[in-house]
């Protein structure tokens, strides 16, 4: 299934640039991501016994930046695929006592988007499948000033799906609203998944 969504989004990207009604954009997002899972549980249990941190599920800050394609199927419907760049940084505990990982991935999603006048500009909603490559070890931080990294997790490849929605704007310019799940567990068997809401904003070109 991820192999077959791959082929797609590459095609997407050779393909759409290509046709008719075709518009490039740029776009960042600021977004707060925690967990979901039977196996947070076991996450607590962990870093409670390597580094003495009460975990809760919290999440510190994420960014995404980078660009998308928009191709116009019709006057209200458009196909478009992205390029983005996005860092998450989870960070459990409080007080003197927390421990932060940092991610570092290139997200690809791929929506579907419609369109719909309202006042000088388009209210939007779209939605598809969205692809998460981890780039290099997770790094992880503690309020002990040590630092290591983790590359023994089984999948660098986590395949989720993606919805937003907000406004257009009549010189190109939109802001909405995305939320964001991965489906794909990083390390196998654990039950453990990744969720986020973020605000995203950018500019057609």
């Amino acid at each position: 299934m991820k192999k077959i969504v791959v082929v797609l989004v590459m095609l997407s990207l050779l393909v759409l640039p290509a046709l008719a009604q075709t518009s490039f954009g740029l776009k960042g997002a600021l977004s707060d991501y925690s967990w979901t899972g039977d196996g947070w549980g076991d996450v607590q249990d962990y870093y409670e016994f390597m580094y003495g941190v009460e975990v809760d599920n919290e999440f510190s800050f994420g960014f995404s930046i980078g660009g998308f394609i928009e191709h116009k199927v019709s006057s209200t419907l458009a196909i478009q695929p992205e390029l983005l760049f996005t860092l998450a940084s989870m960070q459990y505990g409080d007080g003197d006592d927390w421990i932060r990982e940092t991610w570092k991935m290139l997200e690809i999603p791929v929506y579907l988007k419609g369109l719909f006048p309202l006042d000088q500009g388009s209210f939007y909603i779209m939605g598809g499948p969205d692809l998460f490559y981890l780039l290099g070890d997770i790094e992880i931080d503690t309020s002990n000033d040590t630092s290591s990294s983790d590359d023994d997790y089984d999948n660098n490849l986590l395949f989720g799906f993606a919805v937003s929605a907000g406004y257009e704007f009549q010189n190109g310019a939109f802001l909405g609203l995305k939320f964001s799940r991965v489906l794909t567990e990083y390390y196998d068997d654990t039950d453990l998944f990744i969720h986020g809401i973020g605000i995203e904003g950018g500019m057609k070109l």
